[in-house]
């Protein structure tokens, strides 16, 4: 071969990566399974004027398994950093378009997306018996309400959970970062009994807002795999009485939850 055709081959080879090794650094999808489940026992009261009290005990809670995926692509910005939304919300403010950025120069970050029919699935408890006393000493009327659903997710409550959520994994560190996990929704029934009659109403199984509030802070920013438990004092009546009065409450909250790689 002439030094002429010598020089065209090699410049194919460079322009072309003909004969060059294979790159390590394309992305390859990735997918996981993220699984919750959260437990709660409680007692809550309401002390009103004369006879006027309601006691309630309370099971609640809910199971969760969700998958999403990711391109694989390594970003070297946290979007779900509490900081990179400050830095956005500022920039938009000031007008100054400047890309925010919590990151480094080496990219570390995973995004990971719902998609649809991942094959997510829900299970939401509640187990509420409120047992009160209301009216004066002369004319005191005893009631019952009970609460309750054992509801399994719908498809179309499934396809709900598989779009909603969305999670940043720090491979480095191996924590993941999020707005908490999405709480599952439920049908439910109310029993009440007063004056010897029970009536029955259905509608949505509402949990405690302020202890969902708790779980959904938990997982902003965790490990991979984990749990946490804490008693929680109540101060906000759900509705917790057919009466007026001064409310009271505690509860014992459970969480676990994991993320793990999946073919």
């Amino acid at each position: 071969m002439s030094s002429a055709l010598r020089s065209i081959a090699a410049a194919v080879v460079l322009t072309t990566g003909v004969l060059a090794p294979p790159s390590t650094s394309l992305a390859v999808e990735k997918r996981v399974k993220f699984t919750v489940e959260v437990r709660i026992q409680g007692k809550e009261t309401v002390v009103g004027k004369g006879s006027d009290r309601t006691t309630t005990r309370f099971r609640e809670g809910y199971q969760l398994a969700t998958h999403l995926k990711s391109n694989g692509k390594l970003e070297p910005v946290n979007i779900k950093d509490p900081r990179y939304t400050r830095k956005s919300v500022g920039a938009a403010a000031g007008g100054t378009g400047a890309p925010a950025s919590t990151g480094g120069k080496d990219p570390r970050y995973l995004n990971y997306f719902g998609y649809e029919n991942c094959g997510a699935s829900a299970r939401v408890l509640v187990d509420s018996v409120s047992t009160g006393v209301m009216g004066d000493a002369s004319n005191r009327v005893p009631y019952t309400i009970k609460r309750q659903t054992n509801h399994r997710s719908t498809d179309q409550e499934t396809r709900m959970l598989c779009s909603a959520h969305m999670f940043v994994l720090d491979t480095r560190s191996d924590t993941i970062f999020s707005d908490g996990a999405i709480m599952p929704t439920a049908p439910g029934m109310t029993t009440t009994i007063m004056h010897e009659k029970s009536t029955q109403e259905s509608g949505d199984a509402a949990m405690h807002g302020e202890i969902m509030a708790w779980v959904k802070k938990q997982l902003r920013q965790v490990p991979r795999t984990g749990k946490r438990s804490e008693t929680i004092k109540l101060t906000q009546n759900p509705g917790a009485a057919l009466h007026a009065g001064t409310y009271s409450g505690q509860a014992k909250v459970e969480i676990s939850w994991k993320l793990e790689a999946v073919n």
